[in-house]
């Protein structure tokens, strides 16, 4: 009998190692394929990076050389400006303007010469000499556009009218309420009784 009961606590112990060995081993196949998944993110991630700034690259280039042909033009219409008027005899302000044409020229050709990585490389680079005009830039643009989202929501919300349960807004007519003679909080609005 007391092999029985040994064999009995050792068969327990037994499974018990076998249960232990088992989760070791879901625990380290569980590790294995969570690697391989992150691997497998990690690649597509990248593949999808490379994409994106493949396609950024293409169509940085193909904008810069039609902006390069429109400046092209530009400086065409200045050297024409400049011939016009040295024809009229007004020598200094053709001097300048024929100066403005060569820049303008000189914009024309890189950027029809220029492919999309270098025009995105020297971007950078000027940034990074640059910082604070990149940011006064951005903070100019998000002024802008802050701008443009407010009046936009304004015209749109005089285009819809009043909110059911909203009392309409009155036009500003430039008049505070004392001055249009009238008192309380509808003051000025057509149908109030003080106006």
């Amino acid at each position: 009998m007391e092999t029985t009961g040994e064999f009995t606590s050792g068969g327990q112990a037994g499974s018990g190692q076998e249960s232990q060995g088992a989760l070791g081993s879901a625990r380290e196949q569980a590790g294995e394929k969570a690697a391989l998944a992150r691997q497998q993110v990690g690649e597509q991630a990248g593949r999808v990076k490379e994409q994106a700034g493949s396609r950024l690259r293409s169509e940085v280039d193909r904008r810069s050389t039609q902006a390069g042909e429109q400046a092209g033009q530009v400086a065409d219409a200045l050297r024409t400006s400049a011939q016009q008027m040295r024809d009229r005899g007004q020598e200094q302000p053709a001097r300048l303007v024929e100066g403005l044409a060569g820049r303008t020229d000189g914009i024309a050709s890189y950027l029809r010469d220029s492919d999309g990585e270098r025009i995105l490389g020297d971007a950078e680079d000027y940034a990074r000499r640059h910082p604070w005009l990149v940011g006064a830039a951005a903070m100019v643009g998000g002024f802008a556009a802050s701008r443009l989202v407010k009046a936009s929501a304004q015209r749109r919300a005089d285009e819809r009218g009043p909110v059911r349960g909203q009392a309409p807004r009155a036009a500003s007519t430039g008049w505070s309420s004392a001055e249009a003679g009238g008192s309380g909080p509808l003051a000025g609005v057509a149908g109030d009784p003080g106006a």
